[in-house]
């Protein structure tokens, strides 16, 4: 008998209507770009060298098409999480960046109820932004910790630790 878990819900903020606005925002850009024109400035917290080539990048038509086409596939990837109802025992570290949860309505009970789909799954909050759980140092590391954990909960069959 399976138990039937909440469906994930679509975060307040990216509602359809947000969705269209964004898709015909970034339907223009790789024009504008290919144009000179209208190349959004691309913020990196990476080293100088590394910061360097995220900017060389992101700067290019190519750069735009990636977002916009990023942007054209979210309401499909909702609908896709919608319909996933667990993973079982899989591990699961769903690492959470505290400036989404402060500044989008939903993000943070998106973020608990995807933690509830597996029952080997930890849910942390890092004081970060996104990108910066990519970019910034501490919070890097604490995404490379996650990885590591999930990769030795499958290898030993372990659970996933708490803290």
């Amino acid at each position: 008998m399976s138990t039937s878990r909440p469906r994930p819900q679509r975060p307040a903020a990216y509602t359809s209507q947000c969705q269209v606005v964004l898709r015909r925002g970034f339907a223009l850009t790789p024009t504008l770009s290919r144009l000179g024109l209208g190349r959004l400035p691309v913020d990196s917290h990476l080293p100088a060298a590394d910061a360097e080539t995220v900017r060389a990048l992101t700067s290019v038509p190519r750069y735009y098409r990636n977002q916009r086409d990023e942007i054209s596939v979210i309401p499909m990837l909702f609908a896709q999480a919608q319909s996933l109802t667990t993973l079982g025992d899989r591990p699961l570290a769903v690492l959470t960046s505290s400036v989404n949860s402060a500044d989008t309505d939903g993000w943070a009970g998106a973020q608990e109820q995807l933690a509830t789909l597996s029952t080997n799954a930890v849910q942390r909050t890092v004081e970060s932004t996104h990108a910066g759980m990519v970019e910034d140092v501490g919070p890097a590391s604490e995404a490379v910790r996650a990885i590591t954990e999930v990769l030795a909960s499958v290898h030993t069959t372990e659970p996933l630790p708490s803290r």
